[in-house]
């Protein structure tokens, strides 16, 4: 599909509410109206429940319906604009861009969605000028109060088209995956409930076909409160996968498969402290005589709010997943990963396989009245189930800090490093990018922001290491 094409796509599905009727004057905290599943590689739901008793949008008092958008124009002047070794090219960039969020909660239909788009116009001319986009997008429709309800999700984003080569304007491609279908909720008593999941999950890469598929997946989970702040559920999940466009590529085959995921969740919402683990087992039976694979699947973490200004995290994962997987967006989530100075090209290699995720990761975030701080350490191994081409392994971490030099005027400095071991090929790579970045609020509505930024990869593949030195100026208007 063209990328303008998928763009407008789900910029319309995103819209779509804002046409619907909501119910009075309403505010609401958001809950997922489907998110990724703790185990097993299929996106299915994991939800909460709303003043409806199905999953959605959770109604306090405030406005039915929002929708606010950044209109901005910026200037970009990159010294390696290819990110070439040898022969850099020096680019100038002209990047108008919209950022958009909207939110509606209403008796009949809920909605949640955040995106960007921008047109990236190359001055120099040695790129054709393109569109990108970002959108994470959820819409539940209520269809029989406290029974049935019909959820969408979409999202899109920018990926490399091969992983191994640097990311230059040529190796990008817009992906996007979409589910959709009914889930069906049954009440047996105050405290214990089930619920009944069929969704249609449609994945597309712009330029990477391999990744296209067809999948059906089904789901019955019975949940039960222990109490106001203590939750428990056992879930049962099938899913069958069709690839349209299957691939011999080395690290890309992959047949048409069935996988099956039984594991129970544990959620604790207390005061200043957030519990949530599953452990269970995942099966995937491979056509074409490729080998079965099974194995236990289990995921924690733990959020502490150790102060009003302090907050840890800590979490760890073995869990069979893929690539449309972590494409999807937890809905509650989508305010936090849209970052509203730049739309960033994701790190997920956009292969069809299957691979084993180990992950543990820790974070903490202070927020004061002027200095603010975060830390995000965190290791991970990936081994690929029919192909280890890109298995690969490595610890990285992000760090922040920003301080207020005037009530409107904000200094920050940001840093990303990551070692990637890739243990087939026997190739490394350190990567680095860092910078400081300046903010003024000129007026409740107008701001500008100056960004500097040293990006570095160095790596045992033959020519591919590379320096870029970004200025990035952004003059924005926010409704």
């Amino acid at each position: 599909m063209p990328v303008p094409t998928m763009l407008a796509r789900g910029v319309a599905f995103a819209l779509m509410g804002a046409a619907s009727a909501g119910v009075g004057a309403q505010d609401y905290t958001a809950s997922p109206a489907t998110t990724t599943s703790d185990v097993g590689a299929q996106p299915t739901i994991q939800q909460s429940y709303g003043t409806n008793g199905l999953p959605g949008l959770h109604p306090n008092q405030g406005p039915a319906a929002q929708l606010n958008y950044t209109l901005e124009l910026g200037a970009e002047h990159s010294n390696n604009i290819n990110l070439s070794e040898t022969d850099p090219i020096s680019q100038d960039l002209l990047i108008p861009r919209l950022y958009f969020s909207y939110d509606q909660v209403g008796s009949v239909l809920q909605a949640h969605a955040v995106g960007q788009i921008e047109y990236r116009d190359y001055l120099q001319g040695d790129f054709g000028n393109e569109f990108r986009g970002n959108l994470a997008a959820a819409l539940n429709w209520i269809m029989l109060p406290e029974r049935l309800a019909f959820a969408i999700t979409d999202n899109s984003g920018i990926e490399p088209v091969n992983p191994l080569a640097n990311n230059a304007p040529t190796n990008v491609q817009q992906t996007n995956v979409l589910s959709a279908g009914p889930s069906l909720l049954l009440h047996f008593s105050e405290a214990l409930r089930a619920q009944a999941d069929l969704r249609y999950i449609n994945t597309t890469a712009s330029k990477t076909k391999y990744f296209d598929s067809q999948r059906g997946s089904g789901a019955f989970r019975v949940i039960r409160e222990l109490n106001a702040t203590d939750q428990v559920s056992a879930n049962l999940e099938a899913e069958h996968v069709h690839f349209t466009s299957p691939s011999d590529a080395p690290g890309q085959f992959t047949p048409d498969y069935d996988d099956y995921n039984l594991y129970g969740r544990y959620q604790s919402k207390l005061a200043q402290v957030h519990i949530d683990a599953t452990l269970g087992w995942s099966r995937y039976a491979f056509a074409e005589g490729a080998p079965d694979h099974a194995g236990v699947a289990a995921r924690a973490r733990i959020d502490w709010e150790a102060t009003p200004d302090s907050v840890f995290e800590i979490g760890a994962a073995r869990q069979f997943t893929d690539a449309s997987e972590q494409l999807m967006v937890d809905p509650t989530q989508i305010a936090t990963n849209i970052d509203t100075t730049n739309i960033a090209i994701g790190n997920s290699v956009v292969t069809p396989q299957i691979y084993l995720q180990k992950r543990v990761d820790a974070s903490y975030a202070y927020h004061g009245p002027r200095f603010a701080v975060s830390i995000a350490p965190y290791y991970q191994q990936l081994d690929y189930l029919n192909d280890p081409f890109f298995d690969q392994r490595g610890p990285g971490v992000s760090f922040s800090a920003d301080y207020r030099l005037k009530p409107l005027l904000t200094a920050e400095f940001a840093v990303y490093a990551e070692h990637l071991r890739y243990t087939t090929i026997e190739r490394n790579d350190d990567v680095l990018s860092y910078g400081p970045s300046l903010t003024d609020q000129l007026t409740p509505h107008w701001s500008w922001r100056l960004n500097l930024t040293h990006n570095r990869l160095n790596t045992t593949q033959p020519g591919l290491s590379y320096t870029e030195n970004l200025v990035f100026f952004v003059i924005s208007y926010k409704r």
